[in-house]
């Protein structure tokens, strides 16, 4: 027979104490484990069960079954005939009393104990959380959305929160927690910034800077007043998809009293229009006719459009047409600057149009395709792809904007002329 083995289990916390008697021991007092060196039937074993408390309670037993031997540890049932049902006993009464010690603990506990106790627990869950989780915001949140939470978050979890209880493990606790917040909110602030749904402002997130965006259903942005005083006529309200016209001058005349003057016709009120024509700018094409540098719409005063008719029309006319149309002079004019590879002053018309026509996707998705344009000049091909998948969700039926897309995404090297050539 071999010689007497001693095997030795260490329990650090009553619960361990408890899992000992309960889970592992089974009800014919047997316990299975893994030793490593081999032994044979009815080796004697003394099992020396260490506590929290310090004590070493040796339980006699032997060895009832042998297993295979596997990485240099042998699986053995030991039969602990020691363990009697006093000694289980006095076992269990120890982990109550050790339970009762802990609760009279935590009644007594302060408040700057607790709150450590709190703050470390939560430490310990943040730890295993995704960064939004952490922040406290959804999946996908808006710009506003995870601002407010990080505002909320840091006033709730800064050092300086904790900094009355003068404690240092618990500052310790609060400058982790704060640092695994910042890491969070530093990895969603990036995402928003690179889907263009957010700019960053030092450690701040703001939504996009571009007044454009107000009232748009795909964005969120600030709104911008105009500085200049408005046109008299132009304070009226009406539906644009009904523009009422004035009757003919016959029946206004039938209507009239016979006593009545005969009014002057209105282009007879109004003076001339003087254009003065300048010499076009280099990056222009010959179907844009610019007007005195003095006048305010002298950039949405332009001519006729590839191989149309349309004869240029002066000041008046165009401002009326700006009111009255639904834009598309607007967009025929943007799309001429695309075509002649102007991305910023595209750029700049579309949002000067918006301010007329906020809720017209044509426009919107001009403008980013007029971004894309930009950041394939810089040879942002990121860029130029983002921009232009938020054109299509502006405007889902721009061909031009899908096989810009199409084409960006199968070529290596971005290239603004290649849009350029979709518009020409």
């Amino acid at each position: 027979m071999s010689s007497a083995r001693v095997l030795r289990v260490r329990c650090a916390t009553w619960e361990q104490v408890e899992a000992f008697y309960r889970r592992k021991l089974r009800k014919n007092g047997r316990l299975s484990m893994k030793v490593p060196f081999e032994c044979e039937l009815g080796t004697p074993v003394t099992l020396g069960l260490e506590l929290p408390n310090q004590i070493v309670i040796a339980i006699d037993g032997t060895v009832a079954s042998v297993g295979a031997s596997a990485g240099g540890r042998t699986s053995i049932d030991v039969t602990l005939f020691g363990l009697s049902s006093e000694l289980l006993a006095r076992l269990k009464a120890l982990v109550g009393d050790a339970r009762g010690a802990v609760a009279a603990d935590d009644a007594s506990m302060d408040d700057e104990r607790r709150l450590l106790v709190a703050r470390e627990a939560d430490l310990r869950r943040k730890r295993l959380l995704a960064a939004h989780e952490i922040v406290g915001v959804p999946r996908d949140p808006s710009a506003a959305e995870l601002r407010a939470a990080w505002i909320a978050l840091a006033a709730r979890e800064h050092p300086d929160a904790v900094a009355r209880y003068a404690s240092p493990t618990l500052s310790s606790v609060a400058e982790e927690t704060m640092i695994l917040a910042a890491r969070a909110y530093d990895r969603m602030r990036s995402v928003l910034v690179a889907d263009h749904r957010g700019t960053s402002v030092g450690p701040s997130i703001r939504p996009p800077a571009s007044w454009t965006a107000a009232d748009d259903p795909l964005a969120t942005g600030f709104f911008a007043e105009a500085v200049t005083p408005p046109v008299d006529d132009a304070v009226e309200l009406f539906d644009t998809s009904a523009v009422h016209r004035l009757p003919p001058a016959e029946q206004l005349a039938a209507a009239a009293p016979a006593a009545a003057p005969a009014l002057p016709a209105l282009d007879d009120l109004l003076p001339p229009p003087v254009v003065a024509a300048v010499p076009s700018p280099a990056h222009a094409s010959g179907a844009v006719r610019w007007s005195t540098p003095s006048d305010l719409f002298s950039d949405l005063d332009l001519g006729p459009q590839g191989t149309g008719g349309e004869a240029p029309i002066a000041f008046e006319d165009s401002l009326a047409q700006g009111r009255a149309g639904p834009g598309d002079r607007f967009v025929r004019q943007i799309r001429a600057r695309l075509a002649t590879g102007d991305a910023g002053g595209a750029r700049e018309m579309a949002e000067a149009a918006l301010h007329l026509y906020g809720a017209d996707r044509r426009l919107r998705g001009l403008v980013h395709v007029a971004e894309a344009m930009t950041a394939c000049t810089r040879m942002d091909k990121t860029g130029a792809i983002a921009a232009l998948e938020t054109a299509l969700q502006h405007d889902p039926g721009s061909v031009e904007a899908a096989t810009a897309l199409d084409q960006l995404r199968r070529v290596g090297v971005p290239s603004a002329p290649a849009i350029q050539r979709l518009f020409s």
